[in-house]
C-alpha cells in the first residue's frame, strides 16, 4: 500500500478543488473505501490499483459527467453493481492488458510526467 498515491491524489483535489474551482471527488473503486481529503474522518482507505475501467466508465458518461453513476453507487450497501468512474489516475507503477487497450481505443490519454511519482506515469480519461 502506498500512502504516496493517496497523498499525491490530495494535492490534485486540493488544487483543483481551492486553486482552480473545480468540484473534485476521490475515487477508490470500492463503494465502501474512501480517501477524499475533505473526507471528516480523514480516512486513508486503499482501493484498486491500476483498475483503467474507471476511465472507461467515464468516457462512456455525457460529457464525462460521473455523477450520473451516483444514485446508483449511492443504493449500494456492498461493492457489487458499484460503478467506479475517474478522470485521473496520479500514480502508476505498471501497464497491464486493461491500461493498453484503454489506449488503443483512445480512452486515454499518453501519459505525463510530473517528476513527482514512483514511475513518472499520470493517466488522463478523455471525455466522449
Amino acid at each position: 500500500n502506498w500512502e504516496s498515491a493517496i497523498a499525491t491524489t490530495w494535492i490534485w483535489q486540493i488544487i483543483l478543488s481551492e486553486i482552480l474551482n473545480v468540484p473534485t471527488t476521490t475515487e477508490t473503486g470500492l463503494a465502501d473505501k474512501n480517501n477524499n481529503f475533505y473526507n471528516r474522518e480523514n480516512r486513508m482507505d486503499y482501493g484498486y490499483a491500476n483498475t483503467f475501467n474507471f476511465f472507461q466508465n467515464t468516457f462512456d458518461a455525457k460529457g464525462g459527467d460521473c455523477t450520473i453513476y451516483k444514485e446508483n453507487n449511492d443504493k449500494l450497501a456492498r461493492e457489487d453493481g458499484y460503478i467506479p468512474c475517474a478522470h485521473v489516475m496520479p500514480e502508476v507503477w505498471s501497464e497491464n492488458e486493461e491500461l493498453r487497450d484503454a489506449k488503443i481505443r483512445d480512452i486515454v490519454e499518453q501519459p505525463a510526467l510530473t517528476g513527482l511519482i514512483g514511475e513518472w506515469n499520470s493517466y488522463l480519461s478523455k471525455v466522449s
